[in-house]
């Protein structure tokens, strides 16, 4: 029987190579020191996304992240907020909540983290596929079709018919005794569309002041009627289709005209943090209410026509 001393000869002799690669291994998994994780490489669009970060201790304490490497691919007002660093004991750790509105596959790059010993430590690549939110209306979740059951004809099956053309013929009735009212009252209607776009700005805003939205924390609602407003003015002074284009490409359609450069990235600005509140429902800021009066009221008096006297806008204070 082999005495034990050969035999552990023998345990060290096949297990000291196995041992030599685990720890090589280990010394260059802790010479990465930073990590980005997700729970999922999917993100909903309008859904808060997670990105997890993690520094081995070793490498020292994370002090601040550099964002720059993904302004090509994550816009700076998409990312919401990252948490404080946190010792777990072996890591620290930090979570960045990021936001995407359009449908795309995304390859984030590292980022960098620069720690206290003034090192920087580069997190790896990630792979993101956005897409759009699932409806609760999927047509997937439809039940399967069943035959029809045909019941027999009676007369009340004809009563919805009766009665319809007998609403057409009141509706026909009403029509005309209303047009025939406003032939008589001329002037009666409202002028407010024949406003030029600059009055008819200033008397939306001054409606909307007087609802005090925002002192209400109704935040939703006041972004909605601000920015359509804008929008609204911004399409009949630069003739360009804002109602029904995104934030971003209203200011791409801006630079084709003469709208003043010196405003049109506090304009983006104003439309983005609206765009997070009406969408995302993320509650913006309590400057943003005066910073969105007062470029409200900047951008009113600084596009209007020469010569185009200037009711109040806003008078009070916000």
């Amino acid at each position: 029987m082999m005495d034990r001393g050969k035999m552990t000869g023998r345990i060290l002799k096949y297990c000291l190579p196995v041992l030599l690669v685990v720890f090589t291994l280990s010394g260059v998994h802790a010479q990465i020191g930073a990590f980005a994780e997700v729970d999922s490489n999917y993100a909903e669009t309008g859904n808060p996304f997670i990105v997890h970060l993690k520094v081995v201790t070793t490498s020292g304490k994370p002090q601040q992240t550099d964002y720059s490497t993904w302004r090509s691919v994550v816009p700076q007002e998409n990312i919401l907020k990252q948490t404080d660093w946190v010792s777990t004991g072996t890591a620290f750790t930090s979570d960045l909540t990021l936001v995407f509105f359009d449908e795309d596959t995304l390859t984030l790059p590292p980022l960098g983290i620069r720690m206290d010993n003034s090192a920087v430590l580069a997190t790896n690549t990630l792979e993101i596929v956005v897409i759009p939110t699932p409806s609760p209306d999927d047509l997937v979740d439809m039940s399967d079709i069943k035959e029809i059951r045909r019941e027999p004809t009676i007369w009340l099956d004809y009563l919805p018919w009766a009665l319809g053309i007998a609403g057409v013929i009141l509706l026909v009735v009403l029509a005309s005794w209303l047009i025939g009212r406003a032939q008589k009252k001329r002037g009666m209607s409202s002028r407010s569309v024949e406003l030029p776009p600059y009055e008819l700005a200033v008397k939306k805003l001054e409606v909307l002041e007087q609802k005090q939205l925002w002192q209400k924390r109704q935040v939703k609602e006041f972004c909605a009627e601000l920015t359509y407003i804008l929008r609204g003015y911004l399409e009949r002074r630069y003739r360009i289709p804002a109602l029904e284009s995104t934030s971003d490409e209203i200011l791409r359609h801006l630079q084709a005209t003469d709208f003043p450069e010196d405003i049109r990235s506090e304009l983006g600005a104003i439309l983005a943090a609206a765009d997070l509140a009406k969408f995302a429902k993320l509650i913006p800021p309590e400057s943003f209410h005066d910073d969105a009066w007062r470029l409200a009221r900047n951008l009113l008096e600084t596009t209007k026509p020469v010569n185009f006297p200037a009711p109040a806008v806003g008078q009070q204070q916000h």
